[in-house]
């Protein structure tokens, strides 16, 4: 999101500033949210071995399954994006 607002259209332009400030914001985020959860690192969230296609097929069938943290840490980050750009605008 913040790369389609802020990022050059073509080799000839420059990035805007605030792209790579708002994303260092976010990233920074990010890492504090995902804390509690292991990591920024999907593998370390969702606690799958993502090559191994019987673990892969686990996560996604089965309810009780780490999905609902990636859902919600999705949901986190979203709302945590919003406020960055919201406080951009003020």
């Amino acid at each position: 999101m913040i790369s389609s607002l802020y990022a050059r259209g073509n080799l000839n332009e420059k990035d805007d500033p605030r792209m790579w400030r708002l994303s260092y914001k976010f990233a920074k985020r990010f890492e504090n949210i995902s804390g509690k959860y292991g990591g920024t690192d999907c593998r370390e969230i969702a606690r799958v071995d993502w090559s191994d296609k019987g673990a892969a097929v686990e996560f996604h069938a089965n309810p009780a399954s780490r999905r609902m943290i990636c859902a919600e840490l999705v949901g986190d980050s979203a709302y945590a994006l919003g406020e960055i750009l919201e406080k951009l605008s003020e």
